[in-house]
């Protein structure tokens, strides 16, 4: 190997340095103006100049510094996206979905978990924006106001997915009608005979839950002939749960059926039902409200609803590009509508 083959040293030792935009510059007989123009896909480099540097940023393993590049800048092609965890099936779903969008933008799509902790979830994101993001998509947590009131201070592009923040004005929402899917969910499951429903949920002070309570209150509250309602507080204990819903299920006024809030609980109750010999639909019925990717693969077949995954992550993307190049108008909020799928794990004409 040549000397002037080799990747650069340190003065030091023999360790080696990452290649500089010079060291690019030097390999492809260029000036290091060149090279940022090449890099920023500015089309003002003769098509054999932009080979040369190519191949040299190709043969020197060269990747720039984007966090230098977002100084200089004061934004990068960084997106942070921020989600309480990736446990839940719509929260993955919608991980991908934005990582795809990005990818096709040329943006660096970044994940980091807030694990339903206010604080964690500031911290991660104050570290976005001294890394200089361009912009967050977040799905909040359980007290969102600190997070939201710092980005809008910072003047951090922002748009709330998934969970609606009740009086939040700032920043576009791009949620789903959680309000319409349990109502319309409940008058169905009312219609087919059922007289008392469990909202089975693992948060109860997470603000999509208490819209789910009110929903489900509007509906069996509007229903009458006797219809009861109740919420089964879950935990976030696995092994614990299931002591709680053998409770639940043994009561002498248990419900009928148990709309689950998320796939997790959902998961939770298929296994206890199980090893307590509960069989689905004909001693209790169950609804998820969302649709993990093995709804079909149960027997019987996971009832469930079908959350938008895919539309959210589309308006999302495109309304928080739209606050990245400097749209000012005034933040919207949309409800994107999810589909009921009733299947076999939920009894009719009870």
């Amino acid at each position: 190997m040549r000397d002037d083959d080799a990747a650069p040293e340190s003065a030091t030792g023999n360790r080696r340095k990452p290649p500089t935009i010079n060291d690019v510059a030097q390999r492809a007989g260029v000036s290091v103006g060149t090279v940022s123009n090449v890099l920023n896909h500015r089309s003002t480099v003769s098509a054999a100049r932009r080979e040369r540097v190519l191949q040299a940023v190709d043969e020197l393993g060269f990747s720039g510094s984007m966090l230098a590049k977002g100084m200089r800048a004061q934004s990068n092609s960084l997106v942070g996206l921020c989600v309480p965890h990736t446990a839940f099936a719509n929260l993955a779903a919608l991980a991908d979905t934005l990582d795809e969008r990005a990818v096709g933008a040329d943006y660096e799509l970044i994940q980091v978990v807030s694990r339903y902790d206010s604080r964690r979830e500031l911290s991660r994101i104050r570290r976005l924006i001294a890394y200089r993001a361009a912009g967050l998509i977040i799905v909040p947590s359980l007290d969102p106001k600190p997070v939201l009131d710092h980005c809008y201070k910072a003047k951090l592009p922002t748009v709330i997915i998934n969970r609606l923040v009740p009086d939040e004005r700032r920043f576009d929402q791009v949620t789903i009608d959680h309000d319409k899917a349990i109502y319309d969910a409940s008058r169905q499951l009312l219609a087919w005979g059922h007289r008392h429903i469990t909202l089975a949920v693992q948060f109860p002070a997470l603000s999509v839950t208490r819209q789910r309570i009110d929903s489900l209150s509007r509906a069996v509250g509007g229903f009458g002939g006797g219809a009861r309602w109740g919420v089964l507080e879950c935990g976030l204990d696995e092994e614990r749960f299931k002591d709680i819903f053998a409770s639940h299920v043994r009561r002498r006024d248990a419900p009928s059926v148990i709309i689950a809030s998320n796939s997790t609980v959902t998961s939770w109750i298929l296994q206890s039902a199980r090893s307590l010999g509960i069989r689905m639909p004909d001693d209790l019925s169950l609804l998820s409200l969302e649709e993990p990717e093995w709804a079909l693969l149960t027997e019987p077949q996971l009832s469930a609803v079908l959350q938008p995954t895919r539309e959210i992550g589309r308006i999302a993307w495109d309304l928080l590009l739209k606050r990245v190049e400097g749209s000012a108008e005034e933040p919207v909020s949309i409800r994107c509508e999810g589909r009921i799928n009733f299947r076999g794990s939920v009894a009719r004409g009870t």
